[in-house]
């Protein structure tokens, strides 16, 4: 028996939902893996939390150092806090193959002071032996101006310049190509922002997508590329509810999915970094900057408003609903009623998608500006 007009439209639609639904599942199931190394009290903690633009490694306060690995997830970055190279415990000969390093995507070797012997070791089989992106990282640098200041009456360039040639040498014979200067205290400050561009930049594909996506918006070019995957979402979700043109606005002839608008507002909101989790991150990074904080509060909770709730998403498609033209006598032809529904739905949904993405990067804007003038110094006590 031939297949009908219909059956064909149905069997079409199903594929591409298939699709669909596993390019999004790719996206949810990629993972970076990031190994982190460095000594104890090199900042390692704070890093991986201005990374990822949240608390999720217990900051420590006595300094104590990695025994065992440790994984900090964030979205699809996992950061593994890695035990100390030539040890009893960890050897030089079997560090490498224990830790099963040539599965990572990226390593970051870190410190506050001077890197050893055995960093030397490490840097230079990861990174020339077995091709890994590797990034080599000098945290604390607002401390070491402000000694280089005050020891020796230099300014910012000479103790960078300083610092550089110091890493440099206690690198070889290894070669570094760049040394990143940073205080992760203050993630828009000095280099971070760089070395985040330079390690999504390592990545490729899905891998590089998902860094981008998870990682915190310290730049303008983050942004620019935060927004690319952003788009590909709301692509992935505006082919899904056009497929799925089946649940009817309340008082609406038109089909949209309100949970799934709700799970593409929440997905776009944490790429920006527009989320209760980015918020909290802020109280303590702002500390005596309340007046920055406060403001950094109002955009997110005006985000939210607007979009994290199924009341606030139907009233944004009945608004919308007055723009779309739509054919009351397509419903009576299944086939021509079903595409039509499909049709508006996906354009409907797309424009819900570019408003969000829209707000979303004024947001982050604003919170970037807020950022950038908590650099500033605080001005003094009055009185």
């Amino acid at each position: 028996m031939a297949a009908t007009t219909s059956d064909l439209t149905a069997a079409g639609i199903g594929a591409v939902v298939d699709k669909l639904q596993q390019l999004k599942r790719k996206h949810d199931d990629v993972r970076v893996k990031c190994g982190i190394i460095g000594v104890a009290g090199s900042g390692k903690s704070t890093l991986i939390n201005a990374i990822a633009g949240e608390k999720i490694a217990a900051v420590s306060a006595t300094g104590e150092q990695t025994m065992e690995p440790q994984e900090f997830h964030s979205g699809g970055i996992v950061f593994v806090d890695l035990p100390g190279c030539g040890t009893p415990q960890w050897p030089k000969a079997t560090y490498l193959q224990r830790l099963n390093l040539s599965t990572y995507d990226c390593f970051i070797l870190v410190t506050a002071t001077r890197f050893f012997e055995c960093d030397a070791y490490l840097f230079q089989e990861l990174a020339e032996k077995l091709k890994k992106p590797c990034f080599v990282v000098r945290n604390k640098f607002d401390q070491a101006i402000d000694d280089g200041r005050f020891d020796k009456d230099m300014g910012e360039e000479q103790v960078r310049q300083e610092i550089i040639a110091n890493v440099s040498k206690n690198l070889e014979p290894a070669r570094v190509s760049r040394v990143y200067l940073i205080a992760a205290r203050h993630p828009t400050r000095y280099d971070l922002p760089v070395l985040l561009q330079d390690i999504y930049s390592s990545l490729h594909g899905l891998k590089r997508e998902r860094f981008v996506a998870d990682m915190a918006v310290l730049c303008d070019e983050a942004l620019n590329e935060k927004k690319k995957v952003a788009e590909k979402l709301v692509g992935i979700y505006s082919g899904l509810a056009a497929a799925n043109a089946c649940n009817p606005i309340p008082g609406l002839d038109i089909g949209v999915d309100a949970g799934l608008l709700l799970n593409l507002s929440r997905e776009i909101i944490k790429i920006y970094g527009l989320s209760q989790s980015y918020e909290d991150f802020l109280r303590s990074t702002l500390g005596e900057r309340k007046v920055q904080f406060m403001a950094v509060q109002h955009i997110i909770a005006r985000i939210g408003s607007r979009y994290l709730t199924e009341e606030a998403i139907l009233y944004f498609f009945r608004k919308m609903a007055s723009r779309v033209a739509v054919k009351q006598a397509a419903k009576w032809v299944p086939f021509v009623g079903t595409l039509v529904a499909a049709g508006i739905a996906f354009k409907m949904t797309f424009g819900f998608g570019e408003t969000l993405l829209d707000d979303c990067e004024s947001g982050a804007k604003e919170v970037l500006a807020l950022l950038a003038n908590s650099n500033m110094p605080l001005p003094p006590p009055i009185g």
